[in-house]
This record gives structure tokens, C-alpha cells and sequence, in this order.
């Protein structure tokens, strides 16, 4: 089971727990409460942690697409890279790298006090820069640019780009004789709707995520 495929889905599976048990409940209740109750510091922890498992879970997917690239279209010379130490430095790397880059995200977030009904609330927010009451803030859409092409756009396109050169290889691929059997040909129909599949399911999921209103930040507006 030590394989680099089942190291990357380990991998994937640890990124999505930690999202489930550090995320999930804490972003729940404060989409059911009108006040953020855990105080600033796991306001930006949470915040952080989204983003961190959220950049983990894509990018072992776009290391699972190489793997499966080497695989297909290199399957002898890729041997010597597709080991388990390579694996487990890349995963190590990829966790280190998003754990840095993911500092701003830190930075970014806090609670703030707003009033709502005559009554004031608290809510963890995008500290986005005011002239008036927060000069020092930060650029809110600089920010989702960021986000969207390091988390999606270019995600998507390694994926896809990746495939893309794997069904090439693959449909291009002679088979000895020149024949190509009935069995290959629905061999290669198969992995073609897989992958057709693999990369419109990423494309569709990780969309809506990129597109949707803060629900905190919604509310400080009113």
C-alpha cells in the first residue's frame, strides 16, 4: 500500500480532515450565530486553515495528475522518480510551501465589531482597507485575484494540461503490428471519460468557492 499514489491519497485525505475538524464547525456557527464567539486569534487561525487545507487538497490533486502522467506516458524512466521518498519530499514540500504562502491569509483576517439592529456584533471579517476607519488594511480584491489564480485557474489548467498530454500520448500511442484492437480502443475510451470526468468534477466543485459572498463581511455592510 506504500505506493506514490496512496501516499498522495493519505495526503489528500489528511488535508480534508484537518477542514473538517478544524474548519467546518467553527464556520458552521458562525453562519447560524450573528456574532463571531471564538475571539480574534482563531478567527484568523480558522481563516488560515481554510486556505492552507483548501491549497493542499488541490495541489495533491495536481501532483496525482503528474503521477499519473509519469505513469502513463514514461512508464520505465519514471520509475527512478516515482518512489516513495520522492513522494513523501514533495508532499513535505507542497505543505511547506502553502504553510508560508499562506501567512497574509493570517494577516488579513480579525474580528471586528459592527452594529446590526441597534446592537453591536462581532464578526470575523477580511480586513479590508478604509480611509476612514481601517487606512491600514488590506486590498480585498487584490486578495481574491490571488486566491483565484493560485487556487483555481492554475491548479486547473496543470490539470488540465496534464491530461491533455496523457490522451495524446495515449490515443497516438501505435500498438505493435499497427493493429489497434477492439479492446484497446474501448480501453482508451474509458480513461478518456475518466479523465473527462476527473477534470470537470475539480472544475465544477472548487468553482462556487471562488465566487461566493462572505457572509461576514455581508453583514458588516449592514
Amino acid at each position: 500500500m506504500r505506493s506514490t499514489t496512496n501516499l498522495l491519497i493519505i495526503n489528500l485525505a489528511v488535508a480534508d480532515l484537518l477542514f473538517i475538524v478544524f474548519c467546518v464547525p467553527f464556520t458552521a456557527t458562525d453562519y447560524m450565530l450573528p456574532f463571531w464567539p471564538f475571539g480574534d486569534i482563531w478567527c484568523k487561525i480558522v481563516q488560515y486553515l481554510i486556505v492552507v487545507t483548501a491549497y493542499a487538497s488541490v495541489y495533491t490533486l495536481v501532483l496525482m495528475s503528474l503521477d499519473r502522467f509519469l505513469a502513463v506516458v514514461h512508464p520505465i524512466t519514471s520509475m527512478s522518480i516515482r518512489t516513495e521518498r520522492n513522494a513523501i519530499t514533495a508532499i513535505v514540500v507542497t505543505w511547506v510551501v502553502i504553510l508560508l504562502a499562506s501567512v497574509p491569509v493570517y494577516l488579513s483576517h480579525g474580528e471586528v465589531t459592527y452594529t446590526y439592529s441597534s446592537a453591536e456584533h462581532t464578526a470575523c471579517v477580511f480586513l479590508e482597507a478604509d480611509p476612514i476607519n481601517r487606512p491600514d488594511g488590506y486590498h480585498k480584491l487584490l486578495f481574491q485575484s490571488i486566491f483565484f489564480a493560485t487556487s483555481y485557474a492554475t491548479p486547473l489548467a496543470l490539470i488540465c494540461g496534464l491530461y491533455l498530454w496523457l490522451l495524446v500520448r495515449l490515443w497516438r500511442g501505435a500498438a505493435p503490428g499497427g493493429h489497434v484492437s477492439a479492446e484497446s480502443r474501448r480501453g482508451k475510451r474509458r480513461v478518456t471519460r475518466m479523465v473527462v470526468v476527473v477534470v470537470a468534477i475539480f472544475a465544477v466543485c472548487w468553482f462556487p468557492i471562488q465566487v461566493r459572498p462572505r457572509k461576514a463581511n455581508t453583514r458588516q455592510n449592514e
